[in-house]
């Protein structure tokens, strides 16, 4: 196991940085909780993490090797930072663990698994499609997203989220907000995505850093709230089947595209609406306080 397994021959302390270089025997931790301070696999280096045992990182987490939690109720709790380093493969399982600063998943990077990664802490996450995110939570704190795909699902319960200038967030999931606050950083020449395959419940309350070029993509059902109220930007339904917009519905632009989209609830759209493509459903009132735009081939059925 994880003790007696160190050129020391010392076990790991919280105030011990451990390496996992490449040996015949690679620790796991199948009899007991362990801790270090930092830790860092070496590429062709191995950690197996089993047995319902937990590993707590005092600081950093560098994975260039193979991570492998291995037991649905053995956790991994780093208060600093992780690194999932190109050609390094990190298989999550099925359990919650917990990152209180930053993520990096880069290059060839791997994750694996079905489990979840929950932030709690000040950070930036980055990851490539190979290093995406199986499933991911933000609780607290403020997590800053640059280019980041998630396979899974997103969730927010509290803190805030905030995409970077130019930034792409994919959600192949679902995106659920319940509690917190959502926006973006920078103005440049393109806008800050959060593009999402499946439904959006949204009721985070828009940072006061939520900029006007803060785009919101919605690949299902909308089901808005009270707390969602922006002051500026677009949000678009474009799923290619039939979706419909509920809840509490206030938009600043919103775009229609592919489809049947049909608002089910009183909307309010503070500037524009523009139906790109597809079908607009109006079955429930819906007041726009800007200009309205049906493109060519497009239908906006107002009801009655």
């Amino acid at each position: 196991d994880w003790s007696g397994k160190w050129y020391s021959a010392q076990t790991p302390t919280s105030g011990t940085s451990a390496i996992i270089a490449v040996a015949a025997n690679q620790p796991s931790t199948y009899t007991a909780n362990h801790t270090c301070s930092a830790l860092t696999i070496n590429a062709g280096a191995a950690l197996t993490l089993g047995g319902g045992f937990d590993l707590t990182v005092a600081g950093t987490l560098t994975v260039t090797g193979t991570l492998t939690v291995a037991a649905s109720d053995s956790v991994i709790d780093v208060n600093g930072a992780v690194t999932v380093a190109s050609g390094a493969t990190f298989d999550i399982g099925s359990s919650t663990h917990f990152v209180a600063l930053g993520w990096t998943s880069t290059g060839t990077a791997v994750l694996t698994g079905t489990g979840t990664i929950e932030f709690d802490g000040i950070g930036t996450t980055t990851t490539t499609a190979s290093g995406a995110l199986p499933n991911a939570r933000v609780v607290a704190g403020t997590r800053t997203m640059t280019t980041t795909t998630i396979s899974g699902n997103l969730e927010q319960t509290g803190g805030t989220t905030t995409i970077s200038d130019q930034a792409i967030v994919a959600v192949l999931g679902n995106a659920t907000f319940s509690g917190g606050t959502f926006g973006s950083t920078g103005v440049g020449f393109l806008p800050q995505r959060l593009d999402v395959t499946g439904n959006v419940v949204m009721g985070a309350t828009p940072d006061v850093n939520y900029l006007s070029d803060t785009h919101i993509e919605c690949g299902g059902n909308w089901t808005g709230s009270l707390a969602f109220d922006p002051p500026t930007g677009l949000v678009q339904l474009d799923s290619v089947s039939a979706a419909t917009a509920s809840g509490d519905l206030t938009f600043f632009n919103l775009n229609i595209a592919n489809g049947v989209k049909t608002v089910a609830t009183a909307a309010t759209v503070k500037s524009t609406l523009t139906v790109l493509s597809g079908t607009l459903d109006a079955d429930a009132a819906l007041d726009v306080n800007g200009a309205v735009t049906v493109a060519s081939g497009a239908t906006f059925d107002i009801g009655s």
